[in-house]
């Protein structure tokens, strides 16, 4: 709701609407394609970093959407109730979400290598927008169905889309009588040792207007923290740290270790 005009913000129903309508014109475009066998899709990005060429390729399909209780799937983000509730709606109202979950694998041998066989094949569709190279593949027929046996039942950990998953398992608990493809949710499947984890940097305002030297002080209390020369000295090499930038200097910021097993 943030690239929504604040007086429009009330009208969900309304908002809404004209998402189903948007969508509606999509297909009336034929901006999408269908497949008549069933099929799974490789999606394969690559960008230019200042350590080199990075590419990734993960398995586009359907996964099964599971509560918190169901270990297949492991989160470690908490959710908004309020974000929550506004993408069930979405998913209910417009049948589409915006994105695919992400989730990560262990890398597997086997699975890894079926993978780099498929994409051999001629792709369905190729782009190249704002320094990002994508490449997508159909597999179809026996070799779809040898490289989900290879998927298995492994386990897969959530790397973006929290909300996504909690919505997706909300609007399935509210509408258990006809769940159809409510009970499915398109996700795209990364090897762990291909992912590339990018800072998520966040501003966080300080109601008190204390100091930057009160500030620091305040964080010695929770951790231990250092100066670093730049944010490149400052990134996270490890869990458990953080990079701070404040008044105008980085800093690198030690957390304690955890304690019990609650979802951060």
């Amino acid at each position: 709701m943030e690239d929504v005009p604040e007086e429009r913000r009330h009208d969900v129903d309304g908002l809404l609407a004209e998402c189903a309508e948007a969508m509606d014109r999509l297909y009336d475009v034929g901006a999408y394609r269908s497949f008549e066998d069933p099929a799974l899709f490789l999606y394969r990005l690559e960008v230019d970093r200042p350590t080199g060429r990075h590419s990734q390729t993960g398995i586009v399909g359907l996964v099964p959407v599971v509560g918190d209780l169901d270990h297949r799937i492991l989160r470690h983000e908490e959710v908004r109730p309020d974000r929550t509730e506004l993408m069930a709606r979405h998913l209910v109202t417009v049948g589409a979400s915006s994105s695919p979950i992400s989730l990560a694998y262990r890398a597997d041998a086997d699975l890894d290598a079926e993978v780099a066989r498929c994409c051999a094949a001629e792709p369905v569709l190729v782009s190249a927008s704002e320094g990002v190279d994508q490449v997508v593949w159909a597999v179809t027929g026996s070799d779809a169905e040898h490289l989900a046996d290879l998927v298995g039942d492994r386990t897969l950990y959530v790397t973006d889309g929290h909300h996504r998953m909690a919505a997706a398992a909300q609007a399935l608990q509210a509408n258990e009588d006809a769940p159809g493809p409510l009970a499915w949710t398109q996700a795209v499947l990364f090897s762990d040792q291909e992912m590339l984890v990018l800072p998520f940097h966040r501003r966080v305002g300080d109601a008190r207007r204390r100091s930057p030297g009160d500030l620091l002080e305040a964080l010695w209390t929770v951790g231990s923290i250092e100066e670093r020369d730049g944010a490149e000295a400052a990134r996270p090499d490890r869990p458990g740290r953080v990079g701070v930038y404040l008044g105008g200097r980085w800093y690198s910021l030690v957390l304690p270790a955890a304690v019990g097993d609650r979802a951060v």
